[in-house]
């Protein structure tokens, strides 16, 4: 089945992100973005025991997909205002899969001190962040673009039945309709998840 590969991607970015995330049981976990890549790091993290698991968007479709997944608390960052939803609340770690600049920069200071912060993906070349916020935290920060060796527990996992990403593709596209698949894609209050483009 042609959409195997497409789940087991994503998911295989969120499993090498949550790892690098050292989440323990008990911890309470921040995910910034309601992607295919932050759901798939929403279900690596349920299968390690997290508390609590907030994640936010600026999209409401993004964020009822969320909401099927069990995730504590969702926030939409346009409308509410993030520190006041996590006022107070400490968070163990960040992970910032939404590659947006003002996400990247807030994940250093929504994190408690001695946590960690996980970046994934892309974003800008240059960004500013709050120095004095890393140092004076002593946070650990990561980043993350690709994955290795990840494969294997990934297949274990969807065949045990431990995560479901089976939402994560919601719409799908003929070949000759590549243009508005783009557009769509290119949208960011589109009513989406994962693109499939079928060949």
């Amino acid at each position: 089945m042609y959409l195997i590969v497409p789940k087991e991607e994503p998911l295989s970015v969120g499993y090498s992100a949550s790892k690098r995330a050292k989440i323990s049981p008990g911890d309470k976990v921040l995910i910034l973005g309601s992607g295919p890549i932050a759901i798939s790091v929403l279900e690596i993290t349920k299968t390690v025991e997290a508390s609590r698991i907030y994640i936010t968007d600026i999209n409401d479709f993004r964020l009822e997909v969320a909401k099927k997944h069990r995730v504590y608390k969702t926030i939409n960052v346009r409308k509410q205002n993030i520190f006041r939803e996590l006022e107070d609340v400490e968070i163990d770690s960040v992970i910032e899969a939404s590659e947006v600049e003002s996400s990247i920069i807030n994940s250093v200071k929504l994190v408690k001190p001695g946590g960690t912060v996980v970046w994934v993906g892309m974003g800008k070349d240059d960004i500013e962040i709050p120095y004095s916020k890393l140092t004076s935290k002593d946070l650990t920060v990561e980043g993350i673009f690709r994955y290795k060796h990840t494969y294997p527990p990934v297949i274990s996992l969807l065949e045990e039945k431990k995560v479901n990403i089976e939402d994560i593709a919601t719409n799908y596209f003929k070949l000759d309709e590549i243009e508005k698949a783009f557009d769509i894609a290119n949208n960011p209050d589109a009513d989406k998840m994962k693109i499939i483009i079928k060949v």
